[in-house]
């Protein structure tokens, strides 16, 4: 028998799991032995497999997002694992990523190219606006803070729903994203906190946001993914309801 990939030693390395959402490469020693003598099939060894998960969905996010270029299509691959720990439905962080990476590249790419640019521009808006005078300058500052936080709703939620679910165009993914945001405010209130919170600390206390900087990259987008992937769940039960449109990714590739 092969013996475990480099993502079930680093999963291995970074909780010992109950085995929730991973093969069991280690035999029965460890579904047996482990169980029975140590008794990790409890709340406190559900959380530390829980925060495996996410720093593990960081990690890989982190990489992926390397090059600016693919960062649409790494977010996808996270919420796709995400929504899959939201459902409780068995899953394995690297395999389930990467096949979302390589299944929905390009859609990701075409969504996030566009989006990569808009952001830009919201930028150069937001600089220009602090050259102006007031009253126009503030103005055009709160445009662009005020699209900023448009640009994050639509973006991440468009993704989220491109991962669970097949569309023709990824902009439609965007355009229902939008909708559901208004139908369900509470969770893109936390999609909105989950985003800004590092800002905020950023601008205000510095020094706080660089001690953090570890969390911010190797716990945070994981941890983010889920909490919006969870948050989002009574609606995509719904949709996941309306088979005439929406098709489930894992059942229909």
């Amino acid at each position: 028998m092969p013996g475990p990939d480099v993502c079930h030693i680093v999963r291995f390395a970074v909780c010992h799991t109950t085995g929730r959402g991973m093969p069991r490469p280690y035999g029965a020693f460890w579904g047996t032995y482990t169980m029975k003598k140590l008794n990790i099939d409890n709340w406190f060894f559900r959380t530390m497999a829980l925060i495996g998960d996410w720093v593990l969905l960081s990690v890989l996010w982190v990489i992926g997002c390397l090059p600016v270029v693919t960062a649409g299509a790494a977010t996808l691959s996270v919420f796709a694992v995400a929504h899959k720990m939201a459902a409780g439905q068995d899953y394995a962080v690297c395999r389930d990523f990467c096949k979302a990476f390589k299944r929905d590249f390009r859609q990701a790419t075409v969504l996030w190219l566009p989006m990569l640019v808009l952001a830009l521009l919201l930028v150069l808006d937001g600089w220009y606006g602090g050259r102006i005078p007031a009253p126009w300058g503030g103005l055009l500052r709160g445009a662009a803070v005020v699209a900023a936080l448009v640009w994050v709703l639509s973006l991440s939620w468009g993704l989220a729903l491109l991962a669970r679910f097949t569309y023709k165009k990824s902009v439609d993914a965007l355009k229902n994203g939008l909708v559901l945001v208004l139908r369900t405010p509470r969770a893109a209130l936390l999609t909105l906190l989950l985003a800004v919170l590092p800002w905020a600390i950023l601008t205000g206390a510095p020094a706080l946001f660089f001690y953090l900087l570890p969390f911010w990259l190797f716990v945070l987008p994981g941890a983010a993914a889920w909490g919006i992937a969870r948050a989002m769940r009574p609606a995509v039960i719904k949709l996941e309801h309306k088979n005439n449109y929406y098709l489930d990714r894992e059942e229909n590739p």
